[in-house]
């Protein structure tokens, strides 16, 4: 069960890489409403600008918590290895 979490965390990691390489901001701006399209201009940046630093943040964000998560249950398992119900 240990092996597992790591592999996991490899497998997340991968994909996050890879969806970080692939950006495609242009699937995501129909959802912006009229009011954000002005207050993303107020900002002083461009819609693209915008999407992109969300995108990156995201995914980022995903990253942190899977390296978090995926550690923990590691740990986790690793101290249960020594007990056992069956004893």
């Amino acid at each position: 069960m240990i092996g597992s979490q790591f592999y996991l965390m490899a497998v997340m990691f991968g994909y996050i890489w890879l969806r970080l390489q692939h950006i495609d901001v242009g699937t995501l701006e129909p959802f912006l409403t009229p009011d954000q399209h002005q207050a993303i201009a107020q900002a002083g940046l461009t819609t693209e600008e915008f999407l992109r630093a969300v995108y990156v943040s995201t995914w980022s964000l995903v990253g942190a918590l899977t390296l978090i998560y995926q550690s923990a249950m590691a740990i986790y398992y690793h101290r249960r290895r020594g007990r056992s119900r069956w004893r």
